[in-house]
């Protein structure tokens, strides 16, 4: 049955964008190249589907012109490259039947059809269904989401951290939770009608301003199916992870959560801060650092050191590049200052991370401590740097020491060691991962070692040789992760190069058409009757 579909190119231009944050460069199967066109039997829709098996996104317009109902799977790439050379007044007709796929346009006002891989509709993956109930997300949510997805952990090694939490875990306020181990970002005062604690993973999509700005959202969740532990005669494959659905006024997003347990965040958060030392950032104080901080010294070192100074009555940020002698220090204007003077050195990253999501307000114990931004509703937890080695580049990051679930020791190394140690918040996060994957807490408490020196061991060493073991051990882990980053770049050289290559091919076809086309407007235009 043939099938035609007539659709504005403007419409097209505005949602090709948020289809291909789903349709990707990495295709497995060549259907996934593809994004489906659909019209329903009323010919009152227009639906346009791109899926590649982890996420499924569908956007649902008003269909304006009289056609022929069905479906058909049409190359996203070449309705891209057509799109992008019509202009936003024109409309093209996608065409299909059991054989043949062209997309059928104007050229300097004659009519083009353009014949296109042709793959079946049967091929198209099926989207997963989820009759759950739906419940409306606060507006507040979506940039909430968009800050913790920010904060979350890029490691795929902890791939239960490549995500955002909706923690319900406390009936009182549901949290929003993100951290990579070095930094954390939690918002309470949320109501998730969800049955279990759901892990949103780090997608494109969701961030994308054209599905943010698209009206409310409104999630459902599928809970996972596990198979029971005990049983040993139960069928693994029937098991099923998490699936999630947020719908807007136009788009419905579909995506695999995150199947895991997240770690214990809570224990990472200070609960009193009143004895702390207390800084107060006026608007003015903000913008000034957001201007300053980059620009200070320092930031090509490996941790991109900023360092936070309260002296006579007042706030300083100062760098330090690698082969400077002194700071370079600028006073922070209207900050007000309660407690005692001190310094504290963090990744001016998540600094100015902090203050671009409005946090005014920041808490510091003590120089080895975390530093606490806080505003009515969020929180977010950042690891300090040590200050002795705060322009120090640093090799590799050690592996942080063990920690019991209520407290956190400081482990510092023998000051004949380049790298910094891991400070109290990142050893916590780094535990509790390792928490997550055994599904146990240790009881074991490490307390501070005198004079902030390792032990020695038998031999008088300052490191012992599970330490030193430890840190062979994490630096090989980042060479393996360097190579395989680099081949990771040597296949998207080797793909941008056959795209580079199909695109020739390509305007070399269209070049010719046109050609065509206006050797037959000589033709007609000599025509005399």
């Amino acid at each position: 049955m043939k099938t035609e579909i007539e659709i504005p190119v403007g419409e097209l231009k505005a949602a090709l964008p948020g289809l291909a944050k789903i349709v990707g460069r990495f295709r497995t199967l060549p259907v996934l190249g593809c994004i489906k066109v659909s019209l329903d039997k009323e010919q009152q829709f227009v639906s346009f589907q791109a899926s590649n098996l982890d996420e499924i996104a569908t956007l649902r317009l008003p269909n304006q012109t009289r056609a022929v109902p069905g479906e058909l799977l049409v190359s996203f790439d070449m309705l891209s490259k057509i799109v992008k050379g019509c202009s936003a007044e024109q409309s093209l007709r996608l065409i299909a039947d059991k054989k043949e796929t062209k997309i059928r346009y104007t050229v300097a006002g004659s009519s083009v059809d353009r014949v296109v891989e042709h793959i079946p509709i049967d091929e198209w993956p099926p989207a997963k269904v989820i009759d759950q109930e739906a419940f409306p997300l606060d507006e507040a949510f979506k940039q909430t989401l968009k800050e913790a997805l920010e904060t979350a952990s890029t490691d795929s090694s902890r791939y239960v951290l490549n995500g955002a939490c909706l923690d319900i875990t406390d009936k009182a306020a549901h949290h929003v939770v993100g951290t990579d181990a070095r930094h954390l970002y939690s918002a309470n005062s949320f109501d998730f009608r969800i049955p279990e604690s759901l892990i949103i993973p780090t997608q494109k999509f969701v961030v994308w301003a054209g599905f943010q700005e698209d009206g409310p959202w409104k999630l459902r969740m599928l809970p996972a199916v596990k198979a029971d532990p005990e049983d040993k005669k139960a069928d693994k494959s029937q098991e099923e992870p998490p699936w999630l659905q947020i719908d807007s006024d136009h788009w419905t997003y579909i995506a695999r959560a995150i199947d895991g347990k997240y770690p214990n965040w809570r224990q990472v958060v200070p609960s009193d801060m009143a004895q702390w030392n207390r800084i107060l950032l006026a608007p003015e104080s903000v913008q000034m650092m957001q201007q300053a901080v980059p620009l200070l010294p320092g930031g090509d070192t490996s941790t991109q050191t900023v360092v936070l100074e309260v002296a006579a009555n007042r706030l300083w940020v100062k760098g330090r590049g690698r082969d400077d002698k002194e700071d370079t220090r600028m006073a922070v204007p209207d900050a007000q200052l309660f407690g005692k003077p001190f310094e504290i050195a963090l990744n001016r990253t998540y600094l100015l991370r902090a203050l671009r999501f409005g946090f005014h307000e920041i808490r510091i114990q003590d120089e080895l401590s975390p530093l606490v931004f806080l505003t009515p509703n969020k929180t977010m937890v950042v690891s300090p740097v040590r200050l002795d080695c705060a322009a120090t580049p640093v090799p590799a990051t050690p592996v942080p020491p063990v920690v019991g679930e209520q407290t956190a020791a400081v482990q510092n190394p023998s000051p004949n060691e380049n790298a910094p140690p891991a400070s109290p918040s990142a050893a916590v996060a780094d535990n509790l991962t390792e928490t997550t994957e055994r599904q146990t807490m240790s009881s074991t408490t490490v307390t501070k070692p005198a004079n902030g020196n390792l032990p020695a061991n038998a031999n008088g060493n300052g490191n012992g040789d599970g330490q030193d073991r430890s840190s062979f051990k994490a630096a090989l882990e980042h060479i393996e992760r360097i190579k395989t980053n680099l081949r990771d770049v040597i296949s998207d050289l080797g793909e941008a190069v056959s795209l580079l290559k199909a695109a020739e091919k390509e305007q070399r076809a269209t070049t010719k058409e046109i050609d065509t086309v206006r050797s037959k407007l000589r033709e007609i235009q000599s025509v005399k009757i």
